[in-house]
């Protein structure tokens, strides 16, 4: 997840790690270009308008900024598995440092966006690059694979395994190896608006037997 406000900017990369590719449908693919979609009108004060040129200056969906409606605070993020999510941990960050309303301003998805926007089976656009073609490589490997993601911007995949529980299980513990990793290093604002909503819970969306 990649989080931006205000005056201050916070990284924490998306951390792809070993993990497994799973089960009954695989994860929603979205293509690797995007664009920001902007529902708010008005000037915005220069803080705000960093916030809304680092959204846009690149394709990492999926990404949300909302802005404050008393006082000039912004909040962005970024590299988010759903649109739901980057939205919801937009807005709530934005009303934390605020200690008011706030309301979403843009929104960054990949183009041609006509999904769910609440989907947990979607991934972000590092995460797709990942499992598009390193993790396509692997899974020439003998043996069974599967993939977990977050509602926020984790994903885990396995491959190799011997049966599809191990492969599963082996997933879920990727995923939240890196869940663990993203919640130390981010933003605590985030940290404490996806801890609350349970976004950062894993799922396996995919298992498979190469």
């Amino acid at each position: 997840m990649i989080v931006f406000h205000g005056k201050i900017a916070a990284a924490a990369l998306l951390a792809l790690a070993a993990g497994t590719l799973g089960a009954s449908a695989e994860p929603v693919l979205y293509g690797t270009t995007a664009k920001v979609l902007k529902y708010g009108s008005g000037p915005l004060a220069p803080p705000q308008q960093a916030t809304f040129d680092w959204l846009s200056d690149h394709g990492n969906y999926f990404g949300a900024m909302a802005i404050s409606t008393k006082d000039g605070e912004s909040f962005a993020v970024r590299g988010y598995n759903s649109l739901q999510a980057a939205t919801k941990i937009a807005k709530r960050s934005c009303e934390l440092r605020s200690g008011g309303a706030c309301d979403i301003y843009a929104t960054l998805v990949p183009i041609g966006f006509k999904g769910d926007v609440s989907s947990t089976k979607g991934v972000s656009y590092g995460a797709e690059k990942y499992y598009s073609t390193p993790y396509m490589d692997k899974l020439k490997a003998p043996g069974y694979g599967a993939v977990a993601v977050s509602e926020a911007s984790q994903m885990g995949v396995s491959w190799g395994q011997a049966s599809p529980a191990s492969a599963q299980e082996a997933a879920l513990a990727s995923c939240k190896a890196v869940v663990a990793r993203n919640l130390a290093d981010g933003s605590p604002t985030v940290r404490k608006v996806v801890e609350t909503n349970h976004m950062t819970d894993c799922k396996v969306v995919q298992t498979l037997k190469n």
